[in-house]
Parts: structure tokens; C-alpha cells; sequence
């Protein structure tokens, strides 16, 4: 095995702050506290329901395997993040009815541990098991989650033998391999994702079992990646391959991509060490400007107007926190920061009341009609018309994020790995500290950093240079410290930390251009990346029983094509040039700066007549429609004008 280079704290010891706890609270106030009563996929209680023979027979579920593995889907997922937002939000309404699902989950208990969505004559048999290790994954990472916010010990214990049951059945000891051989059942390349809560179950008891079973999966997923649906991206055969390439479901790969890296950290092996290394290398090729996979449905070449879906947002965020986790490798935490502030922003209406499926850099149009079927492009708090996968999965984006926001390599050494305002609460042997920070990031480059500690207490306190930053400016106390205090990617401060202590820390960066693969240019500063936002008509095409809930179409205002037809002027390729002006404005106690954004960059384009015309760009998060990327023109002199932004 090799040590893991930072662990998590637990579920709700980081106390989201600022934006952060309004957009969880809107998700708690929106879909995703409420899914359940939105898409029957959500609320069926499969994992108990679907176990009665007559109703899975009279159904049909017995002919059609997929519609039921698809409802573990969405309840699995939907569950797994509704119980981190519900405890890091300390929403007890939303506490009580986890509390109670776990507790229906309990009663219904089978004495071997089954925690399946099968009756007893279809369980472990191979026209099921496209469904049996996919939909079990998900409940077990929900189960998991629960016990760490919990401590609700049964929980773990039944979690811990319904595990013990899958190995049963599914080991190469158990006569059932190979496990990866059926073909054209969708849910089978989704279900090596039993690795991940396999893995985070030997992390807690220490038993040998669940890694075995882990690489036995992979190796057998590898084998037989030929007839594997969802696709062999990350097989062993395709990561070893230099040439190798990434074509398959988006989703799939993106979770995939943690797999091999688990699996090298379980087991030292060095053949997954080279397999989970180009696998993230492999992937950078394949990202939009935003920071997102192409994944409509597959991975291809990620064309400012090509698709991704927020499924793949939320595995590719999962993968790189995995990876930040285990090697402290801190260009994943760039890219994590990037994708959610960018990407996940981007595709979500920021109420909480709705998702879209589908979405682009350069997205003129958010529809159904726009788009032939299936309707993947509006903007839906379900999407019940594509498939329920999307919403529960995005529920699960920010409060990943924000369970990784401080990791620690020891009692003694706490790392800030990603930024935006939150609260840190532990013991650091007999102290209790609260480490609050200050900061409307990635709003603001400034972020303070102040201890509230009951008695003075040594440690490191580490901090993450952004790739970004072009320089740093560090204080505590008010006192200016140099650079000395840089080690890799770091800043780091040893010493004996006093209550009310104060670190203040600026990252400096300049206005920057980003090309895409189709050579236009897109604008960048800091972990944000601008757009310019196009006037949208809202239209509602489908309205919910629960009120406030709608699938909507979004259309270009009539005769704005005007407002977007634009070309940027730039020095050079390797220059923006001086025709770009920041502004930074005080955010507002109670403004939600997605919607109101407080920054922006002006600059002087051309329109379609060749005309010079002044526009402003802000955050692609802030907008619905927009144009992300631009065609441009070099070396074009002119006198210097000024602009009010």
C-alpha cells in the first residue's frame, strides 16, 4: 500500500460560509431537497420496493432490467449527496428524513444483508448484474456518508455486510467470474464503480477483502473491455496504449478515472500508478474552456459548442478531488476550482430549482425544441423526459467540494486545498479551533484567514498557491512576511498559534486569454473564466404538482444576434494587450453573486460591420445564454479610448 498524502475531515467539520451555505440552502430549498417528490425515480425506495417478486413480475422488471437499475441510480445518487448538504448545513428537517430513509432501510433488513433492488430469485444471476453492482455502489456510498455524519454504527454494520455478501458471490472464488462478460446491458461499465465504496470501507475497517475484491474487478473490467457498454476508456489495455484515446460515454469515463489510482494507492502496484497517470493526462485533452469534459454522450473533441453533461461535471470533480487527496498533486485543485466556479455553475439555475441536462461554453440557445430528441438541452429540475440521472448527481458537486476544502496530512499539519468562505472546526490534541475564512473567492483573489482557538496550540498550517498566481502577498498579525515561506506549491506557516490570530493573503494575477481547439479566444482572471451573456426569453414548457418547479426553454431575445457577433481584438497570441479593464465591485451582505455579478471585464470588439463597440463580460457562472469564445484579430492599431465598464 502507499500513504495517501492528505486525509479528509469529517462530514461537517468544514461549516460552509457566504455563497456557499446560500447555494446549499438553496439546493435544500429547491430540487434537490425535494427530488423525491419531483421524479418518482427518486422517491420509490428501491432498495426496498423493488425486492417484492409479484410487483417486479407484474411490472415487467423482470424482462426489462434497465428501468429499475436506472431508478438505483438516480435514488442512490440523490440520497449519497442529499445527506452531506442536509449535515453541512445542519438542515434538520432534511436530517430527519435521511434519518428516517436509513432507519426504513434498517427495518427492512435481510438477514444475510442483501441491500439490492432484486427479489430473492433474480439476485446474483447474470441477467441482473448489470444492475446488482452499479445500484449497490450508490446506496453503499450514501450509507457510508451517513455513518461518517452520524456515527449511526448499524448503518455501517449493514453496509459493511452487504459488502461482504457482493464479495460472496461476485469473487473469483465464487464461480461467477468473469463478471464483465455481458453484453448490451447499460448499467455493467457503471458498475465497477463498486470499487469506490469497497475502498472506502477498507479505510475504515483495515480488512485486506475489500482491495482484493477492488483489483479483481478492475483486472476482470480490463479483460473484458471489448463488449463493455459505456466504453473501455480506462481499461488497462487502452491507458497502457500511447496511442491510446477517449471516445466512449463521458460519464463513465470521468468516474472511471479514479479507479486505477485507488487502486495503486491499495496496492502499490506500479502498472496502475502508469495507468492512473494517463488517464488524467489523457483527460486534459478532451476539456472545454469552462473546465469540462466533452460528454455529449461521448468524449470527443471539445468544440466550444459541443455538449457536456452534468453527470461528467460531477465525476470529474470526484476524480480530481480524489487525486488532490491522495498525491497532493495541486494542478487537480486548480482544475476542480475551475470546473465547479465555471462548468457547474454555468449549467444550473441558481434558485436550486433547476439543472440543465446538456450545456456548452458557447450556448445560444437552451431548449428542447432547438435540439432534436431527446430533450437534454432545457433547463429541468428531473429532466424526466431524458433520463433521471443528472439531477441527483448534481446534488452531490458542491458538497464534495466543500468536504475537500481543508484536508490534513497529520494532527499536526492542516492544508487549505481549495478557497471560498467557510468555517474549519477540529481538536488539535486538547485545543479546540475554529479556523475561519474570510473571503468572496473566486470573486476576489483576497482571502483572510483568522484562528479561533481555545488554548494556543503549535502547528503547520499549509496554503495552496494557485497555478494562476503570478505573485503572492502574505500577512499575520498585519505584519508582511516574504517569500521564504514557499515550499512547492504551498505557503507554510509553523508556529504557535494564538486566538485571534490573522493570516491575510492576496494571490495576484492579471487578465488572461485561453484558446480553445477551434483557435478561438476565451478571457480568463484568476480561477474564472468570462462570457458574454446574451439577453434570454424564458419560457415554461412543463410545470411541476410541487409549486415553484418548471422545465424551461431559453431563446435569444428577437434581433440580438448583434450582441454576440463579436470578434476580439488582441496584441498577439502571446499578448492580450492593454484593451481589457477589470472592475471589482463590494458585494452586498445579502446578494447572491452568481446572479449579481460583482466583477467584470471590459474591452473594446469589433461587431459584424467591422465597428468598434464596447462590451462587458462577466463570470460564465452568471449567465444562462452566452458566447464564451471569440474570433479575433492581432496587430490592429488604434488610439486608445476609455471606457467606463
Amino acid at each position: 500500500m502507499v500513504e495517501e498524502k492528505f486525509t479528509k475531515f469529517k462530514i461537517g467539520e468544514i461549516i460552509p460560509k457566504g455563497w456557499l451555505y446560500t447555494q446549499l440552502k438553496r439546493d435544500a430549498e429547491g430540487f434537490v431537497g425535494h427530488l423525491d417528490l419531483l421524479a418518482e425515480e427518486a422517491g420509490k425506495k428501491v432498495f426496498i420496493n423493488y425486492r417484492d417478486e409479484k410487483k417486479f413480475i407484474k411490472e415487467g422488471m423482470h424482462k426489462n432490467p434497465m428501468y429499475n437499475w436506472w431508478d438505483g441510480e438516480a435514488e442512490g445518487n440523490w440520497m449519497d449527496g442529499l445527506v452531506r448538504l442536509a449535515f453541512l448545513i445542519n438542515d434538520e428537517p432534511l436530517i430527519n428524513k435521511i434519518k428516517k430513509y436509513m432507519n426504513d432501510i434498517l427495518a427492512n433488513r435481510e438477514n444475510d444483508g442483501y441491500l439490492g433492488i432484486y427479489p430473492v430469485n433474480y439476485r446474483f444471476v447474470k441477467e441482473f448484474i448489470d444492475g446488482e453492482l452499479w445500484t449497490q455502489s450508490r446506496i453503499l456510498l450514501a450509507m457510508i456518508a451517513f455513518y461518517e455524519a452520524s456515527r449511526e454504527k448499524a448503518v455501517l454494520d449493514l453496509a459493511i455486510k452487504a459488502a461482504d455478501l457482493i464479495i460472496d458471490n461476485f469473487s473469483d472464488q465464487s464461480g461467477f467470474k468473469p463478471i464483465f462478460e455481458i453484453d448490451n446491458l447499460n448499467a455493467l461499465g457503471h458498475g465497477l464503480m463498486i470499487v469506490e465504496p469497497m475502498i472506502q470501507l477498507y479505510f475504515i475497517t483495515g480488512n485486506e477483502k475489500y482491495i482484493k475484491f477492488s483489483k479483481f474487478c478492475y483486472d476482470d473490467y480490463s479483460a473484458q473491455w471489448s463488449i463493455i457498454s459505456g466504453g473501455d476508456d480506462c481499461s488497462i489495455k487502452n491507458l497502457m496504449n500511447p496511442d491510446g484515446e477517449f471516445k466512449g460515454h463521458g460519464v463513465h469515463t470521468c468516474e472511471h478515472l479514479r479507479v486505477p489510482l485507488l487502486l495503486y494507492f491499495c496496492t502499490g502496484e506500479e502498472v496502475y500508478k502508469i495507468a492512473y497517470e494517463n488517464a488524467f493526462d489523457r483527460v486534459k485533452n478532451y476539456l472545454t474552456v469552462s473546465g469540462a469534459c466533452k460528454s455529449d454522450e461521448s468524449v470527443g473533441i471539445p468544440l466550444p459548442t459541443s455538449g457536456y453533461e452534468y453527470c461528467t461535471i460531477t465525476e470529474l470533480m470526484i476524480s480530481y478531488l480524489t487525486v488532490v487527496l491522495l498525491t497532493g498533486e495541486t494542478q487537480y485543485a486548480d482544475m476542480a476550482e475551475k470546473l465547479l466556479f465555471n462548468a457547474g455553475e454555468a449549467s444550473r439555475n441558481h434558485d436550486g430549482k433547476a439543472i440543465a441536462y446538456l450545456s456548452s461554453d458557447n450556448l445560444l440557445y437552451a431548449t428542447t425544441k432547438k435540439y432534436k430528441a431527446p430533450p437534454r438541452w432545457c433547463y429541468s429540475p428531473t429532466h424526466r423526459n431524458a433520463a433521471v440521472c443528472c439531477p441527483p448527481n448534481s446534488g452531490r458537486l458542491l458538497p464534495y467540494f466543500i468536504n475537500n476544502m481543508w484536508v490534513k496530512k497529520n494532527e499536526k499539519e492542516i492544508i487549505a486545498m481549495l478557497y471560498g468562505p467557510n468555517c474549519l472546526k477540529t481538536k488539535i490534541g486538547n485545543s479546540n479551533i475554529a479556523i475561519e475564512e474570510i473571503t468572496k473567492y473566486p470573486f476576489e483573489n483576497n482571502i483572510k484567514i483568522k484562528m479561533n482557538i481555545d488554548k494556543q496550540v503549535s502547528f503547520k498550517l499549509k496554503l495552496r498557491i494557485p497555478g494562476w498566481a503570478e505573485d503572492i502577498s502574505l500577512k499575520i498579525n498585519g505584519e508582511t512576511l516574504d517569500n521564504k515561506l514557499k515550499e512547492d506549491n504551498y505557503i507554510v506557516i509553523e508556529r504557535l498559534w494564538k486566538n485571534k490570530d490573522v493570516v491575510e493573503l492576496e494571490f495576484e494575477t492579471s487578465i488572461k486569454m485561453i484558446e480553445a481547439v477551434d483557435h478561438t479566444i476565451g478571457i480568463e482572471w484568476g480561477s474564472l473564466v468570462f462570457a458574454l451573456k446574451i439577453p434570454e426569453v424564458a419560457t415554461v414548457v412543463n410545470e411541476y404538482n410541487l409549486k415553484g418547479f418548471f422545465d424551461i426553454d431559453y431563446n435569444p431575445q428577437e434581433n440580438s444576434k448583434d450582441l454576440w457577433n463579436y470578434v476580439i481584438q488582441i496584441e498577439n497570441l502571446k499578448n492580450i494587450g492593454s484593451n481589457f479593464f477589470l472592475k471589482i465591485e463590494e458585494i452586498e451582505e445579502n446578494i447572491f453573486p452568481w446572479e449579481y455579478p460583482p466583477i467584470s471585464i471590459g474591452s473594446v470588439f469589433l461587431d459584424s460591420n467591422g465597428d468598434s463597440i464596447f462590451a462587458k463580460l462577466v463570470p460564465i457562472g452568471c449567465t444562462t445564454l452566452r458566447k464564451t469564445t471569440f474570433n479575433y484579430v492581432t496587430g490592429y492599431k488604434q488610439k486608445r479610448r476609455y471606457y467606463s465598464v
